[in-house]
């Protein structure tokens, strides 16, 4: 059959630019099948030869069944340019909708993609080259004239294509259901010689279309196979499909799991069916190992057995639509049903999404199972259910549901009827299964003991502190886990203390009493948070209140000390208090100080450390660079690479270690001169500094540098050859600058590179706000602690071990300190050494205080 004369529907192109990616070689087998197969196609009049500037590759690829070739086309690259049509038709049509015992007839078009045209403008962009062995001779080149497998919008305009076609039957026969998918089409009519009609009146029209029915695919009788579907008269039952039980991977769960969810609406699978295999889709990657648990084995065989004898019942478009509502532990089930008889003929089933929340209370699961059971029935049957049972017994229904705002909502302009309870006749196969429902949180504070509660991440402790017999309790959990999972569980914890009796609960975790709260009423748990708070509210026989309070308050009051003495017990600081009195009185080591009082050994050490009797060394350890005790002590310079000022990209930049003043110039290179001029100018803008700090390049080392400081009577101070850690401050500097620079450089439209003219003032732009503006912890702006900086005052006397030497020297004032350095002083004289060479001196402190 050849494709119709004119044009298909045109695609729309982001870009005219053509593709052309080469074809790749192909075995000899595979390149005689390809020329069989191109040959025919030509013969069809689905292919033309082409001078197309577009080229994609193809291959082919062996049938399991017949060992025949099919021609594969790679159109990815095409796809990628042209503008996706969408989806027509988003779901698969309800089969249960054809009206019970019609007749009905399944047709098949044959060849659908291959018997539509494409737009003769769009034709060049599908071309492909048959390749010759050797390059023996050129190669030579084809495009689709039809639509092609593999593109894009092929099924949009196949749908689209079809369909109009059959417009004008179904314009002459409204009364009749046709339902149409892709290239498969039935029809179904109250009568056989109006179905036959109308089948004939389908055949012309397709073939004027250009579509051929394929004869032998066309079924008419009792079992009528389509979409998937045995169809009788009277229902529908899905086609035996393979669950391969053969799972090793994520991926072949994934896969099964999908077809469950296909088969979910048609046979009924129950959520705890469901449950054991959407336990094993939790992972990452596809390839994790995977293996059926005897949970979900068993759940297969069940879903095996049900698949012989379920099925969906046709639809009587005399009676009216029922849509029942179950609660079972596992989620809401719902189904649209017509009673026949004593019998209830399921036309649909409805299942609750998984929850998508943490928690989602019954009455909101209830209101999204009617609001999905009315859309159903809305774009399946066009009209609203008649009536709506639900196994809630009415008393439950108008003390929890009538009220519910979300419940209103799903029942708004409903003019249906509403019924509660067992209705045997509609329910026969539904068991009913709803849970008590009883106020399990109040909403204020009743007579009962108080627990107050909170968490520390730092400490992984859960805490719990109340107040009974003339003093305070505690308890605690520790368990490495989220600040919110421990919040939980201190919550949990008051819960499980006395649940016979009304408990007052406090927490400063906004997140923990609003979902406390939230789960006033049964629902269904999204998290292990929940599922450990709805089994802690499950064992209570007597109902709770949760306050929140905000945490780190000083305000007088029974709620925030019971709150701060649960802070200080999740924190440690209650364990923490007991250890410094048991240190203060026997001054034990901190392994033994550990083993005592229950505590980790670094807090032990902290506590020893902050002993002035049993302290050997100093609290900090770390080693950083010591800093200028007053403006323009201490320089460091350094040349930074800033490729967006390019071609002047490099940066020389000096930080004064003590104000933190920047000042940057801008160079071509790295060279002596550079750095002379750069000095220069901040000499001009800062004064003389007694010392600057470099590393060992060589503009910083040349001869000529070392004149120009012996000239200004500057000291330089070099560091390691290629070590930026002896430049820490000003290898900070450097990152704060260009950060700036590119931020402004942002807001100025200038995202790629900085354009000449506008560098120098982008630059001096960044130096004002770096300088003149508070940076950092400390409140005071750069020039200003340049400028107005007052000399060290005297601190603490310490005692001095300087290193290589073995005697702790004494007279010395501690007068600045960083991490890992000191500066101290004694007289006229001030050193920086490293903190392990001092600790207090307990005799200078004793006599300066006057004791």
């Amino acid at each position: 059959m050849r494709a119709t004369a004119g044009g298909g529907v045109r695609i729309t192109w982001r870009t005219e630019e053509p593709v052309w990616i080469e074809q790749w070689p192909l075995t000899e087998e595979k390149l005689k099948a390809a020329r069989e197969i191109v040959d025919r196609e030509l013969q069809a009049g689905h292919l033309q030869e082409s001078y197309s500037p577009w080229n994609t590759p193809i291959f082919v690829i062996k049938k399991k069944a017949s060992g025949k070739f099919r021609l594969l086309h790679d159109l990815r690259a095409v796809n990628s340019q042209m503008m996706g049509m969408g989806s027509f038709q988003p779901g698969l049509p309800l089969i249960s909708t054809i009206p019970r015992g019609w007749p009905a007839v399944a047709l098949d078009v044959k060849d659908c993609f291959f018997s539509i045209p494409l737009h003769p403008d769009d034709c060049r962009r599908f071309a492909f080259t048959v390749p010759h062995t050797n390059l023996d001779a050129p190669a030579k080149r084809y495009q689709w004239m039809v639509l092609p497998q593999g593109m894009k919008n092929s099924p949009a305009l196949c749908q689209t294509y079809v369909a109009r076609a059959l417009q004008p039957v179904r314009d002459h026969w409204p009364d009749m259901k046709i339902i149409h998918y892709m290239d498969d089409i039935l029809l179904a009519a109250e009568e056989d010689k109006h179905l036959e009609q109308a089948l004939q009146e389908v055949k012309q029209n397709l073939e004027e279309a250009g579509l051929q029915l394929s004869e032998a695919k066309l079924q008419r009788g009792s079992d009528i196979k389509y979409l998937g579907c045995c169809i009788s008269p009277t229902e529908v039952r899905p086609l035996r499909i393979e669950l391969n039980p053969k799972v090793t991977t994520l991926h072949d769960v994934q896969k099964l799991v999908g077809a469950l969810q296909w088969l979910r609406p048609i046979i009924g699978i129950m959520p705890q069916e469901m449950s054991p295999l959407h336990d094993l889709l939790k992972g990452k990657a596809p390839w994790e190992p995977r293996h059926l648990t005897p949970e979900a084995q068993k759940s297969l065989r069940n879903i095996e057995q049900r698949m012989a004898t379920a099925g969906l019942g046709r639809w009587d478009p005399q009676a009216p639509i029922t849509a029942m509502l179950k609660v079972t532990k596992a989620g809401l089930i719902g189904a649209l049903a017509q009673n026949e008889a004593a019998k209830v003929r399921i036309l649909l089933w409805l299942f609750s999404n998984q929850v998508g929340t943490a928690f989602l209370p019954i009455t909101a699961a209830t209101a999204k199972v009617i609001t999905k059971a009315r859309k159903a029935c809305c774009r399946h049957f066009s009209k609203d259910p008649d009536v709506i049972v639900t196994s809630i017994p009415k008393a439950t229904w108008n003390a929890y549901f009538a009220q519910d705002e979300e419940v209103v909502l799903a029942l708004h302009t409903f003019g249906g009827v509403l019924q509660h309870g067992k209705t045997p006749a509609m329910l026969e196969s539904l068991q009913h299964c709803f849970p008590e429902i009883k106020p399990r949180v109040l909403p204020q504070p009743q007579p009962g003991p108080t627990f107050f509660t909170d968490a520390s991440s730092r400490t992984s402790t859960a805490a719990v502190v109340w107040y009974k017999d003339e003093q305070w309790h505690k308890a605690t959990w520790q368990q490495e886990a989220s600040v919110q999972w421990l919040e939980a569980k201190a919550v949990c914890m008051a819960l499980a203390l006395g649940p016979n009796s009304h408990a007052n609960i406090t927490t400063d975790s906004i997140f923990v009493h609003n979902l406390v709260n939230r789960m006033a009423q049964p629902g269904f748990v999204g998290s292990d948070i929940c599922m450990m708070l709805e089994e802690a509210l499950q064992s209570r026989t007597a109902p709770c209140t949760i306050m929140h309070v905000n945490s780190h308050q000083s305000l007088p009051g029974f709620f925030y000390e019971g709150n701060s003495l649960a802070d200080g017990a999740a924190k440690g600081i209650w364990t923490m208090t007991e250890a410094k009195e048991v240190h203060d009185f026997l001054h034990l080591g901190p392994r033994a100080l550990a083993k005592h009082s229950g505590i980790p050994l670094a807090r032990a050490r902290e506590i020893v450390a902050a002993c002035p009797y049993c302290q050997k060394t100093p609290l900090w350890e770390a080693g950083v660079n010591p800093r200028g005790l007053k403006g323009n002590e201490i320089w460091q310079t350094d040349f930074t690479y800033f490729p967006e000022f390019k071609p002047r990209p490099w940066l020389a930049v000096t930080i004064d270690t003590c104000s933190t003043v920047i000042i940057a110039t801008q160079h071509q290179k790295q060279t002596a001169r550079a750095a002379q001029s750069h000095w220069n100018l901040a000499i001009a803008w800062l004064g003389v500094p007694a010392k600057i700090k470099t590393d060992n390049g060589p503009c910083f080392i040349s001869q000529s540098t070392a004149e120009w400081a012996q000239l200004w009577g500057i000291v330089l101070l070099r560091g390691l050859p290629y070590n930026s850690t002896g430049q820490a401050i000003v290898e900070r500097a450097n990152q704060t600058l260009k950060s700036k620079i590119k931020s402004l450089a942002e807001a100025e439209g200038c995202g790629g590179g900085i354009p000449p003219e506008k560098q120098a003032m982008l630059l001096h732009r960044a130096l004002y706000v770096l300088n003149h503006h508070s940076r950092g912890d400390c409140p005071m702006e750069p020039v200003r602690r340049h400028w107005g900086h007052l000399p060290p005052s005297t601190g603490p006397g310490v005692k001095v071990r300087f290193p290589g030497e073995g005697e702790w020297e004494t007279g010395w004032e501690l007068i600045s300190q960083g991490r890992g350095y000191a500066a101290i002083k004694r007289e006229e004289q001030i050193r920086w050494v490293p903190m392990k060479c001092i600790k207090p001196d307990l005799n200078a402190r004793t006599k300066g205080s006057g004791v």
